[in-house]
């Protein structure tokens, strides 16, 4: 998607007294502003297009040509119109600015810093609506090319420009919600709230604003109040304008959907990305958050469908690489999954899930070393992912470094206290053997219970075949053993004399099969003290699923008269 799309634009419109023929053109600019405002684009270019035919040379208004086109999402031919612009008038500051917008949207954000000084030296450093732009364009180069310490400086830079932007007009809204935006990214949320409430405050009707607002608390948690936000954002962004907060909506409801396993929550977002879709069928973001919800199902074939058509659209957007990736990896094709993995960071180095991903990707492979070095490129980014150094521990186990395990095991849990996983793994790893009991190790997976119970079974049968055993045994022995008697009786004058076999009482096998089962009772107790082999930790939690947030930064495009 391209950078024009990211973005609500909010238009500053300035005056200007340089006139060719100011009685004829007074007029047709109210005209052509009129057309701009009503929405009719094709016929505000035909009303600039036929100012310059009447003055090739207003540089002004082939400004006004190419910010048509901008807004008709013709960007090179936007571009072309204001450098011919600043042909005619090296000192056109708004051709500038919007020159700097057009490299923006074409991703050349270098290029567009230097445009945006150019515009701002022109105006003697006073020239708000630049300053904004040029921060934004710094965002962007730390978002996209920069990590670590360099990423956070160029994240201050873009503050600094901001805050000149507020500095000479305390009322520039756009200004203090991108200060905001940019304030969420470095984790000060307390100040990003304050800044984007203010933004709110000036201007209640800024969209961009309530949308952040809503992410402001969704990166805390606070899934409910920021779908109250998005609502408010799409209620008063027009209907081309409000995918950005259609699609967070749908990622908050899908992490409440996650936590409670709530299907409803689930087809909810489901609708939220239908709706951005069906507004614009080319909204990667929408597709790649939809293909996640259908990952989260277990519908693999869906998922990749989705992300299939997210990669035609546009084949190198690293999100999309990272989930095909990520899909494949589920799929346990780990090679397929890795190559899509380092496409990914090929394209960002600073793409901090594919790293993490790769590292999954390793850590199956039994590759521990190379699945840790992964895991730490993930946190030369960010220092505070505590999912990475919980995947860490987990690698440091399978190494049998169990103190370094619980390292990062504690670590997790400083920086995150309530992640589960590394909450059981650090139990486990501080337990006083590194050995688990008979009992957790045959409950450990189904597979394992399975045969527990199939040794168990076997266990008490032998237990009653010897029974037997021993019983047969008892028989024989007492026949053998067996003891006779002569009983002489008299009757009259005759005696008889009988012989009476004595056998010893017989034991019988119930009570065998009973005494064995009851010794095996007995014995549980310390069956289950037994240990028999190392800790199983388990991430159970094994994949960053990275929704794909849509921030909305708010530029100033400079429609001027001619």
């Amino acid at each position: 998607m391209e950078f024009y799309e990211f973005f609500i634009i909010s238009f500053a419109v300035e005056y200007m007294s340089v006139y060719d023929h100011p009685e004829d053109l007074e007029e047709q600019n109210k005209i052509c502003f009129a057309l701009m405002d009503s929405g009719d684009h094709d016929k505000a270019l035909q009303s600039f297009e036929n100012i310059i035919r009447q003055n090739p040379k207003n540089s002004n208004a082939w400004n006004n040509k190419g910010y048509v086109l901008m807004q008709m999402g013709k960007l090179k031919e936007a571009l072309k119109c204001f450098e011919t612009a600043i042909k005619l008038n090296d000192e056109n500051a708004g051709a500038w600015n919007n020159l700097g917008l057009a490299y923006c949207n074409l991703q050349n954000f270098e290029e567009a810093v230097t445009c945006f000084d150019k515009a701002i030296e022109t105006r003697n450093h006073q020239y708000a609506n630049a300053w904004n732009n040029k921060g934004l364009a710094q965002y962007y180069i730390a978002t996209r090319t920069l990590h670590g310490e360099e990423k956070e400086s160029k994240y201050q830079e873009a503050i600094k420009s901001f805050e000149k932007a507020i500095e000479q007009e305390r009322e520039h809204d756009n200004a203090w919600n991108n200060k905001g935006t940019v304030l969420l990214e470095l984790g000060f949320y307390d100040e990003a709230i304050k800044c984007i409430d203010k933004a709110i405050e000036l201007n209640p009707e800024n969209s961009n604003a309530w949308n952040n607002r809503g992410r402001s608390v969704a990166s805390q948690q606070r899934y409910e109040e920021a779908i109250y936000y998005y609502d408010k954002a799409i209620c008063i962004k027009k209907e081309k304008d409000h995918l950005q907060a259609l699609n967070n909506k749908g990622i908050a409801l899908a992490k409440i959907a996650n936590y409670y396993n709530n299907e409803q929550k689930r087809s909810q977002a489901e609708k939220c990305y239908d709706r951005a879709i069906e507004i614009d069928k080319e909204f990667v973001d929408a597709l790649n958050n939809k293909a996640m919800l259908y990952l989260d199902r277990e519908d693999m074939k869906s998922a990749e469908q989705l992300i299939d058509k997210s990669l035609n659209i546009k084949e190198d957007a690293v999100e999309t690489l990272d989930k095909k990736g990520l899909i494949l990896f589920h799929k346990k094709r780990y090679k397929d999954a890795m190559t899509y993995f380092k496409k990914a960071v090929t394209k960002d180095p600073a793409f901090i899930a594919s790293w993490y991903h790769m590292g999954n990707v390793q850590r199956e492979l039994k590759k521990y070393d190379d699945a840790l070095n992964c895991y730490d490129r993930a946190l030369t980014q960010n220092p505070k992912f505590a999912e990475a150094y919980n995947a860490k521990a987990l690698a440091y186990y399978h190494k049998n470094d169990y103190k370094a395990a619980i390292k990062e095991a504690r670590k997790a849990l400083e920086l995150k206290p309530s992640l589960a996983v590394a909450q059981e793994n650090l139990a486990k790893l501080s337990s006083p053997s590194n050995l688990q009991s008979f009992w957790d190790f045959w409950n450990s997976s189904l597979f394992k219970r399975i045969v527990g119970i199939a040794l168990v079974s076997l266990v008490l049968s032998l237990i009653i075949v010897f029974a037997f055993f021993v019983y047969s045994e008892f028989q024989r022995q007492s026949i053998e053993g067996a003891t006779t008697t002569e009983t002489t009786v008299t009757l009259g004058n005759k005696s008889t004399t009988t012989k009476i076999e004595k056998l010893p009482k017989e034991m019988p096998e119930t009570y065998l099969i009973v005494i064995g089962i009851v010794l095996f009772i007995l014995l549980i107790p310390e069956i289950r003290k037994a240990k028999v082999g190392p800790l199983e930790l388990e991430l159970k939690e094994q994949h960053v699923h990275p929704m794909s947030e849509s921030p909305s930064l708010s530029e100033n495009l400079d429609l001027v008269q001619s």
